[in-house]
């Protein structure tokens, strides 16, 4: 999932006609190194191919998703204004999250206590609407292509967290990883 900044880029290159500039490639190889580090390690692991192929692809569909959602705000953002560009995009993921119960869920299933719809609120709230804005204002202000690769940092936050909250063991490959995305971020958010 974590390399849709890369895709952002790539695919902003190769459709917008946006430069390639030697040090974006090289926050690029850099981004792309760091995240085979960090999840050879899971990879050693598993042993599984075939579910390993399937469960990359679905992984590389959802961040090419992702990436075409970025370059999309880029190109609106600035004519709409980040409000606009954030309650469409809320707007429709809302009706295809209910369209998506509505298919698998039985009705029934909307009745729920008091308290889940509260959570469910803050959850809407400080889990999806103010992200969006936020990196919807950051692209206006910064480009698709540097937003995206600050989301590199993406892999290295969730491993802290695994450590500090989960327990669990940190490798060397995850860690070079984490070094090596960091300095991607670094080499192309540097002015």
């Amino acid at each position: 999932l974590f390399v849709y900044p890369t895709l952002v880029v790539l695919l902003g290159a190769l459709f917008l006609g946006q430069s390639l500039t030697r040090r974006t490639l090289s926050a690029l190889a850099l981004c792309y190194v760091g995240i085979a580090f960090a999840i050879a390690h899971d990879l050693r692991l598993t042993g599984a191919a075939q579910e390993l192929a399937l469960g990359s692809a679905l992984v590389f569909g959802s961040a090419l998703s992702y990436a075409l959602y970025l370059l999309g705000n880029g190109m609106i953002v600035g004519r709409l204004g980040t409000v606009r560009v954030t309650a469409f995009a809320s707007i429709v993921a809302c009706v295809l999250a209910i369209g998506q119960f509505l298919l698998l869920r039985p009705t029934t299933a909307w009745i729920q206590p008091e308290p889940v719809y509260a959570l469910a609120l803050a959850m809407a709230l400080f889990s999806t609407v103010l992200p969006v804005w936020a990196v919807s204002e950051a692209i206006r202000r910064l480009g698709a292509g540097p937003v995206a690769l600050t989301g590199s940092l993406g892999p290295i936050v969730t491993l802290l967290l695994a450590w500090l909250l989960l327990d669990e063991t940190l490798g060397l490959a995850q860690l070079t990883g984490a070094v090596l995305v960091i300095s991607g971020v670094m080499v192309m958010t540097r002015r």
